[in-house]
């Protein structure tokens, strides 16, 4: 696994930051609290989606409260390109992320992507966090974990927890065969049990025999009965069928009788309606000539009535020409007075344009004074970051003491305690007295000058609004008059319309009194001519009623035919109501007797189907006890089975760790002997996973030793149990180491030897990252990357 590159955004003390990593022994150097190991929290953020610190914390104190903070990261394995973006989103710092291989999306998830990458790393966090992982302060974790513990975090850390799950496994899957063997033999029967059943069968066995022979019986008797009851049943149905013939025949007849009587009726009706239809053709010809005058009188209305409209027609557009006329004379001198005010619009505009153009000048004014007020409020904040800074520094630096060692570089403090206090307070009055004051003079100075300025365009924006208020005013005159005109334009069109129609109508002979006398009279010969029609529709009506006439009689020799034919029918059936009930008694008295016979024969058979189905249940709880007990010794040996499984995979579990101990200790031993320069000979467990040093041929406990020993090993230790992991999985994905201040605790000979050691395990791991505030180390390092701070945030430049 080799890191190619990491993007920071709005994470922790990174504004926004790409880092392209390069291969080799690497130096992170630069002043505490600058972000060097907040790199390492990130790449282990990315892998693994755990964050450094509460979620509220990780956002940039620069950055906005919804701004999301995002991690990415690529990396190599096995020719393969991985690329991981974590975000978290929104104020609450939801978290997203996505992992991509070969440009191509494998996980979409939180969870799929720390699970993937675990699959892909080789290693769960624990793991790479106590191997080739160290932040700062957690060196010694491994050897400061005691005891049991111990044991169970080298067997997490080298990937045997697999082994505790198998063999869990295999735990649950006995324990499942155990529960099943006892709630299977709760279920059995008894012996007793078993005896009664097998008597019951019996029993009922004996009862079945003597039950078939009952229905036999039965069956023999309703089989002979059905025979008898078929030959009745034919004898019948052939009287049914004579009786229904004889019955159609009947209910023909009654209907054709009852159309005979509707025709003989139908036609007497007819004959009368004629008789008063030749009546209204008498009093038709009577009328004749009173209707001749009224489609006289009809014709002189209508065109009375045509040249009274016409009339009514002209008087009314004359009104309309008289309105309109005086309306546009009124309109037109209201307009006139309109047009003078207009006049105004032309000298208010260019007022309007000379204050929008002292405005912009004000505005521009504004933008400066502003911009050189953030700009001293930036310095003032500078200055006083600056003194709370060296008053920290103070407090610290008393609250050690000149005796103390630098918590982080271990060098004695008093040989520059007094100088740096010193320096520290007067850097302190500088700030105070001198830079401080004048610069708040000048936010002073400034601040007054930009409310003035912003008094002088309030007013101008009062005196513009007002200007532009009269203006929006007389622009709705304008929109009004033209409005108006539009409208005197239409009117005259309308004038001229009224005039040319008044023209085409010219003079219209009208009497009144003429009008009044054609419609008295035509009022007076209205109902007669009502009559007259009445009576022309009933006079047609004549011809269609002879006719309908003629038909009837015609349908009543039909009908009177039809009935002859139908007596003869009746007569030829020979149906006989005598013989017909006869034979339907006897029918009915066989169908009672078999319906009873069939009745008993079905109880019979259903008492039989009672006694088989006991049969079959009590079979059925005697084979599936039987076969329970099968099933039963069966899970018994699988439980032996299992039993001993569980012996064998508990010792190979312990096997398995006791055979990592020589190896780790192999490797922890090789490199503690040249970081010690052959001092120290050798390094190995003891059957609780204590580590023991050989000193002059003697085993000691890890805690005789001193600081930077104790580091030291458990830095040999740390890589010694990733070189273990990588034989132990047959793979050499982790192709990177990363130490946070592993160099504290050790004098300039032991760290040559630290960095010639990590020097030799290029070859194993292709990139090693080393962080430190010494800056002595610098020249120890092939490459270097320098993390420092700045007012856009922390950054890492290569030197």
């Amino acid at each position: 696994m080799i890191i190619q590159s990491l993007a920071l955004k709005n994470f922790r003390q990174y504004r926004n930051t790409t880092i392209e990593f390069k291969e080799g022994l690497i130096g992170i150097i630069g002043k505490n609290g600058s972000g060097k190991s907040t790199i390492f929290n990130a790449i282990v953020c990315a892998l693994y989606g755990v964050l450094p610190t509460s979620r509220e914390y990780i956002r940039s104190t620069f950055a906005e409260d919804n701004a999301t903070v995002a991690i990415e990261l690529v990396f190599e394995i096995d020719n393969n390109r991985y690329h991981v973006v974590r975000e978290y989103r929104g104020k609450s710092l939801q978290a997203h992320a996505s992992l991509y291989k070969n440009n191509s999306a494998i996980a979409t998830s939180a969870t799929d992507v720390t699970k993937s990458l675990e699959d892909i790393i080789g290693m769960p966090q624990d793991a790479f966090m106590h191997s080739v992982f160290a932040a700062q302060g957690e060196l010694r974790q491994i050897s400061d974990t005691r005891g049991a513990d111990r044991r169970e975090l080298i067997r997490k850390i080298m990937g045997f927890s697999m082994l505790d799950d198998i063999l869990q496994m295999i735990r649950d899957d006995r324990n499942d065969k155990r529960r099943f063997i006892e709630g299977q033999q709760v279920m059995l029967l008894s012996e007793e049990d078993i005896k009664v059943k097998e008597s019951e069968l019996e029993k009922h066995y004996q009862e079945l025999s003597h039950k078939e022979k009952t229905v036999d019986e039965f069956q023999k008797n309703h089989e002979l009965l059905s025979q008898k009851f078929l030959k009745a049943q034919k004898k019948f149905e052939e009287q049914q069928e004579i009786y229904k013939k004889h019955n159609d025949l009947i209910k023909k007849k009654t209907e054709i009788q009852a159309h005979l009587d509707n025709c003989t009726h139908n036609i007497a009706e007819a004959k009368e309606r004629l008789k008063q239809l030749e009546n209204a053709k008498v009093e038709h010809e009577k009328l004749y000539s009173q209707e001749q005058k009224y489609n006289v009188c009809k014709k002189q209305k209508e065109q009375l009535e045509h040249a009274r409209m016409m009339n009514m027609k002209k008087q009314e557009l004359q009104k309309q020409y008289d309105e309109l006329i005086h309306e546009l004379y009124e309109k037109e001198q209201s307009i006139e007075a309109e047009k003078e005010e207009l006049k105004k619009l032309d000298n208010l505009e260019t007022m309007i344009k000379q204050y929008e153009n002292r405005k912009n000048e004000i505005e521009k004014t504004v933008q400066s004074l502003q911009g050189k007020l953030y700009e001293i409020r930036e310095d003032l904040g500078g200055i006083e970051k600056s003194v709370k800074d060296r008053k920290k520094h103070i407090e610290q630096i008393k609250k050690l003491g000149k005796e103390a060692e630098c918590p982080v570089c271990l060098r004695p403090l008093h040989e520059a305690y007094d100088a740096t206090i010193a320096r520290l307070t007067a850097e302190i009055e500088g700030y105070e007295k001198k830079e401080k004051a004048q610069l708040k003079s000048d936010a002073e100075k400034t601040e007054l000058m930009m409310k003035n300025t912003e008094n002088e365009l309030k007013e101008i924006d009062t005196q513009r609004n007002a200007l532009q208020q009269q203006k929006a005013q007389l622009l709705e005159k304008k929109k009004n008059v033209e409005k108006a005109l539009g409208e005197i334009r239409k009117k005259k069109e309308n004038l001229n319309a009224i005039n040319l129609q008044l023209q085409e109508l010219g003079n219209i002979a009208f009497d009144e009194h003429e009008y009044d006398r054609v419609v008295e009279e035509y009022t007076n010969l209205e109902a007669i001519h009502t009559r007259f029609i009445g009576l022309d529709v009933l006079i047609r009506e004549i011809p269609v009623v002879q006719q309908k006439i003629k038909q009837l009689e015609k349908q009543k020799d039909e009908l009177t035919s039809e009935i002859k034919k139908n007596s003869e029918s009746i007569t030829n059936v020979a149906f006989s109501e005598t013989l017909y009930s006869e034979i339907k008694i006897e029918y009915e008295s066989i169908l009672q007797e078999k319906e009873k016979i069939t009745k008993k024969l079905n109880e019979e058979k259903l008492l039989y189907n009672d006694i088989k189905n006991a049969i079959n249940k009590i079979v059925s709880e005697l084979e599936k006890d039987k076969h329970n007990r099968q099933r039963i010794e069966a899970t018994k040996h699988e439980f032996e089975l299992l039993q001993r499984l569980e012996k064998v995979m508990d010792g190979f579990r312990e096997s398995v760790l006791q055979m990592a101990k020589p190896v780790i200790a192999n490797y922890a031993s090789s490199l503690f002997n040249q970081l010690t320069q052959g001092r120290y000979q050798e390094i190995k467990m003891d059957d609780n996973f204590n580590f023991l040093i050989m000193d002059d041929g003697k085993w000691y406990p890890l805690s005789r030793f001193s600081g930077g020993e104790i580091d030291c090993a458990n830095l040999c230790l740390r890589i010694a149990i990733s070189n273990a992991i990588r034989d132990f999985s047959g793979s050499g994905a982790v192709g990177f180491m990363a130490f946070d201040e592993i160099f504290g605790s050790q004098d300039n000979e032991r760290r040559n030897a630290i960095i010639n050691a990590l020097y030799s395990l290029q070859e194993q791991y292709r990139q090693i990252f080393i962080i430190s505030h010494i800056d002595d180390v610098k020249e120890l390092f092939p490459s270097i990357l320098h993390v420092q701070t700045s007012a856009a945030g922390s950054k890492a430049v290569w030197m």
